[in-house]
């Protein structure tokens, strides 16, 4: 053991960091000796979740061998080097410990089940099966198709391509079947007809007019053995064009880089959003299914669309499916390597001119069945909405029942959506500060750079346990800013960056300088970004020596914070923040959250409320009227928020344990039924946000504008004494029902007056005065 502690002690990990090779091999080295090693590489070959399917007994005993044999060693230490281990020894490319895998044996790989209907597509069909029979994945494979009455030869064609494959040895496509309708039901009913035929543990739902690239299976396969989802999706809606389908297939192979820019999916801010379930790439678990669905259908009759049935609409059906995927919770995970490719042809069902009109009946059914979508979705709603118009206008569009049905639905919101893109991409020079709200305000469609140097603060890490970094932000050294090439730049502060004295030793000299060396030296247009307010003394006991200390606003250094901005223009997050300050050029922005991030509670659990932040600030976060408001357990108790880790096998600073992480955050709040938010100093806390968004009905000290949206018994409650406070969480906690329809009122109000439309287009109407 005396080796184990001096070669992996915390300097020498950290060094070792720098250098994965030299790591790697010591690591091996260290393994081989000690018996290790096998286990290890057991590990490799059945990670990203194969485990669950394979050899769950072997990686058990290779933890407990490997933990237990060394004892003198931080258990955090020996997932470290796990991990380390695994992640050099593979590439990034998530399919690579499928491949190592499939190069031994198929063996307890799950059966997949590919789903497809068809109707007249004897042109694309051979394309379909022979991109299927290239796939790498190595487990078994069973097709089972609809034939909806189709009049052509299709049928024909499967039969002769299923005898082709018989006749192989290699593939593992050995079952094809096909459900023959009598008469046109549509794909709705077709594919539920397909669905409930299928075997595999994972279903795949795709039309007959795709093709799939080589490593879509094993990909799809991949990402649903990390057991953090119930459906993948992935680019798709790229077209064939003016090139053959083997062209096109060779073409994105080659170009992956074009994959994400070419591919049309309905929602681009949130790719794991159910508005991406379309069903030219989609799987599913089928244990979902089974456990969510009953006897209800998969997809909605009502929403088929049947040659044989005039009043039948056109599509939407994906998006109805999806959302009550949604509703039910489904953890949606999109992933760019399993990509589909459409196969461009002239429409085989029905004629062009009606396909607006029906369009228009399906969209209206999906609102009437379904009215809150309108706030879950609003910036797609309308973005869709009138896309539909202008298709139907360039068919002489005529006033009907539908149209007058969905303009008077939508009527509060139209002609200007909410969310306008700029007509070109800004370049925006910045810093992090704050994760969860800088998440939201990068699905701005800018590129934004964050500076770092070299000291050691929080402004040069991103914290990916709290949120994903967006794709158009990144990480850049100081030394690499050339100031000339950015539009403007957004700066970021609380109250302690000119004052860190005041803060109980707790903050030091560098707390701020990021902010400072913005405001010292960039010379372009900014913007700041306030995330506190003013300061007063004792706001850090944390030490809670000091319950009745004044909290008198310390105005010299109000003033101080002031005078150094100058008149710079200053966002904050509360109109009393805004009065409190009292900055000489401000403007407040309420915080935005995407409804389609946020599925409704399951009201299992009682209340919630904060964690050990609370303690940390006392005075700031309501830590003494916590206390006070449950003074006695036995009668109110709340819980604090346990977000479960994802698999170990992520990279920790990588964006794929994020957006687990985060999933993970938002389920575990969406088991509570009630919220309770003590905190006194901070402006528009996002955790009371949060909970709003989910359902949660909500009782709130009242501070910081919480009684402009709030109305007491409608759809929260708030006060001042914790008598009330008591009262009402005692009350909501004895009246699950009255909690429920609190909860889903105070849900949408927050998906109306907190959606990141209002949120994105304040900030686009900021931005866009700013370099007027």
């Amino acid at each position: 053991m005396y080796i184990m502690r001096n070669q992996f002690n915390s300097p020498e990990i950290e060094k070792l960091e720098k250098e994965n090779a030299l790591l790697n091999e010591k690591l091996v080295r260290l393994l081989h000796a000690k018996g290790q090693l096998e286990y290890v590489q057991d590990l490799v070959v059945t990670s990203k979740g194969f485990r669950y399917w394979q050899n769950a007994n072997k990686i058990k005993r290779f933890l407990k061998r490997f933990f237990y044999a060394f004892p003198m060693t931080p258990r955090i230490v020996k997932l470290g080097l796990v991990r380390r281990f695994i992640h050099f020894n593979s590439s990034v490319d998530e399919t690579s410990l499928y491949k190592k895998y499939d190069k031994t044996s198929n063996k307890g790989l799950p059966l997949v089940s590919i789903v497809s209907a068809y109707y007249k597509k004897k042109k694309e069909i051979s394309y379909f099966l022979e991109a299927l029979k290239e796939q790498d994945y190595r487990g078994k494979i069973e097709i089972i198709f609809v034939d909806d009455a189709s009049p052509d030869a299709t049928h024909t064609i499967i039969k002769n391509f299923l005898k082709m494959v018989k006749a192989e040895k290699n593939t593992l496509i050995k079952n094809i079947s096909i459900i023959r309708n009598k008469k046109n039901l549509g794909n709705c009913l077709s594919r539920n007809l397909a669905i409930k035929e299928a075997r595999g543990e994972i279903i795949v739902i795709i039309d007959s007019d795709c093709l799939t690239n080589k490593r879509y299976i094993s990909s799809i396969v991949a990402a649903h053995l990390y057991n953090d989802c119930d459906v993948v999706i992935g680019p798709l809606n790229i077209e064939t064009a003016s090139r053959s389908p083997k062209e096109s297939l060779d073409y994105y192979e080659k170009h992956s880089e074009r994959i994400l820019t070419d591919a049309q999916i309905q929602d681009s801010i949130n790719k794991n959003s159910f508005l991406n379930c379309i069903t030219r790439n989609f799987s599913i678990r089928k244990s979902f299914i089974a456990e969510h669905y009953g006897k209800e259908l998969f997809f909605d009759p009502d929403f088929s669309y049947s040659m044989s049935d005039k009043k039948s609409g056109f599509g939407w059906e994906d998006v109805e499916m999806a959302y009550r995927l949604y509703k039910r919770g489904a953890r949606i995970k999109f992933i760019k390597y399993a990509y589909t490719i459409h196969i461009s042809h002239p429409s085989a069902t029905g004629k062009d001119e009606e396909k607006p009109y029906r369009s228009l009946l399906n969209f209206r059914r999906l609102y009437e069945k379904h009215p809150e979508l309108l706030y879950v979705t609003r910036r797609w709603t309308l973005d869709t909405y009138g896309k539909i118009l202008n298709w139907a206008k360039s068919y002489r569009l005529k006033e009907n029942d539908d149209k007058k049905f969905l303009d008077n639905r939508f009527q509060k919101y139209i002609p200007a959506p909410f969310y306008i893109k700029s007509s070109r991409k800004l370049r925006i020079l910045t810093h992090k500060w704050h994760c969860s709200h800088q998440y939201e305000l990068y699905k701005l469609p800018y590129e934004f750079n964050l500076v770092t140097n070299d000291e050691r603060n929080h402004t040069n890490i991103w914290e990916y346990n709290r949120r994903p970094l967006s794709e158009n932000a990144k990480m850049v050294p100081i030394e690499d800013i050339n100031e000339a090439s950015y539009d403007f730049a957004i700066a970021h502060f609380d109250e302690n960056i000119l004052a860190y004295k005041h803060t109980n030793n707790v903050l030091g000299s560098d707390w701020g300088a990021m902010f400072r060396w913005f405001i010292k030296n960039v010379n372009i247009p900014k913007i700041v970004i306030c995330h506190g307010t003013p300061q007063f003394y004792g706001q850090y006991d944390f030490r809670h020596k000091r319950e009745n200390i004044n909290t008198k606003v310390i105005e010299s250094s109000r003033k101080q914070l002031v005078d150094y901005l100058r008149d710079t223009l200053v966002i904050v997050n509360s109109y009393q923040a805004q009065r409190e300050w009292r900055f000489n050029h401000s403007k407040v922005i309420w915080q935005g959250f995407d409804p389609t991030e946020f599925p409704p509670a399951l009201y299992q659990k009682g209340i919630l409320t904060l964690g050990k932040m609370m303690e940390e600030r006392p005075h700031y976060r309501g830590y003494y009227l916590f206390n006070k408001v449950f003074n006695n357990k036995r009668t109110l108790d709340a819980e604090r928020l346990l977000v479960p880790e994802p698999d170990i096998l992520y990279d920790r600073q990588g964006n794929e344990y994020a957006y687990s992480k985060y999933q993970n955050y938002i389920n575990a709040i969406r088991q509570h039924s009630i919220y309770f938010n003590p905190t006194l100093r901070s402006p528009m806390p996002r955790s009371r946000g949060e909970a709003m968004m989910c359902g949660l009905a909500t009782v709130s000290a009242k501070n910081h504008d919480v009684e402009l949206f709030i109305k007491n018994g409608e759809n929260g409650f708030y006060a001042d004494e914790p008598d009330e406070l008591r009262e009402y969480l005692a009350y909501l906690r004895n009246h699950p029902e009255q909690t429920k329809k609190i909860g889903m009122a105070g849900r949408m109000t927050a998906m109306d007056l907190f959606n990141h439309d209002r949120y994105l287009q304040a900030w686009e109407d900021t931005i866009t005065k700013l370099l007027s």
